[in-house]
């Protein structure tokens, strides 16, 4: 289980399987998925694809703390604005 936090919002993440429905993000499957494949280190997620964003200011911090395959799992970021958090994150922080 993850606590999210993004621009002053927050979603609860249950990857596992049988407690996905649990969750309270949006797009738990989908985040579930991206973080899967990083081994549950938000910090390892790659930019998707080529989206250019703007290069307009409007800080967005983010942060993700809590138990993933048996470990602490924190990462705490600040992404210039919600384009490049996006890019950066997918879904995760989707919400």
């Amino acid at each position: 289980m993850l606590l999210l936090v993004a621009d002053k919002r927050f979603t609860v993440l249950i990857c596992d399987p049988g407690q996905v429905h649990r969750s309270t993000h949006p797009k738990a499957r989908q985040a579930c998925d991206a973080l899967a494949a990083v081994d549950g280190v938000p910090s390892r997620l790659k930019q998707a694809g080529t989206i250019m964003c703007t290069m307009e200011s409007d800080p967005v911090p983010v942060s993700a703390i809590g138990m993933w395959d048996g470990r602490l799992s924190m990462h705490m970021r600040t992404y210039g604005n919600r384009c490049e958090l996006g890019v950066s994150t997918g879904p995760v922080f989707d919400f």
